[in-house]
């Protein structure tokens, strides 16, 4: 875990879900949200979550019929409450689009698409029953602006959850429950496959993220700093989309 005086307590008392946080960028948010004086219901597969008396490991497949309820009952049990959510659980397959066999596609949607909904969903009805305010991050990326070979499926999750967003925020906005997604764009995680010499000489920064930096980006949209920023998409992709 990284200090806890490494950045103001920009989200002190809250209590945020985040998905996929066990490794790359969930586990950056993660360790960002509990700098920023945070309770982080930490949710993955393995459980290898980041170690912290302000952390408490949930395994769970987003994908699995009972994950959003496991994991805002595990939030309202360990902590009293939840305040804010980040979808940031994903996967990726790569395949010319001719050849992508529906199984990858369904695996795909379900992942990326379908679990942020029903999880979105399990918070909202939470937030709107006790008429508390909420904050939901969706996990982007620059995919659903930009073109990259054999990630069709990949990009078209990424695209619908961009519209989604813009649509449960407007939904949504009357309830002080804001919706926003965060669109990283090529970050130094184990999930990136595309030469990185290559991908350098194309991003105008000359270099690719890192995790902490879209992990800063999130807590700034959890916290009161974009208390007037909903329905959008912020990008953290070192200019790439500016060319």
């Amino acid at each position: 875990m990284r200090p806890a005086d490494s950045m103001p307590a920009l989200l002190a008392g809250r209590v945020v879900a985040v998905t996929g946080a066990s490794r790359g960028i969930g586990r950056a948010i993660t360790e960002r949200v509990v700098a920023a004086g945070a309770q982080v219901v930490a949710v993955s597969r393995s459980g290898d979550v980041p170690a912290h008396p302000s952390v408490l490991p949930v395994d769970a497949d987003v994908r699995s019929d009972d994950a959003p309820e496991r994991i805002v009952t595990a939030a309202l049990w360990a902590f009293g409450r939840l305040d804010a959510l980040v979808n940031n659980a994903g996967t990726i397959h790569h395949a010319n689009c001719w050849e992508h066999d529906d199984e990858a596609w369904d695996e795909l949607f379900e992942t990326n698409l379908t679990a942020p909904f029903r999880l979105s969903q399990q918070a909202v009805g939470y937030w709107l029953g006790t008429q508390q305010p909420g904050v939901i991050v969706n996990i982007a990326s620059i995919e659903s602006e930009v073109v990259c070979p054999r990630q069709a499926g990949y990009a078209a999750t990424k695209g619908g959850i961009v519209g989604l967003t813009r649509s449960m925020a407007v939904e949504l906005s009357g309830h002080d429950i804001r919706v926003v997604a965060l669109a990283p764009g090529y970050i130094d995680t184990e999930q990136q496959s595309v030469n990185q010499t290559e991908l350098e000489a194309l991003i105008p920064a000359g270099r690719l993220g890192h995790p902490d930096e879209v992990a800063g980006a999130a807590v700034f949209l959890l916290s009161d700093l974009a208390s007037y920023t909903t329905g959008t998409t912020l990008v953290v992709d070192g200019g790439y989309l500016a060319k």
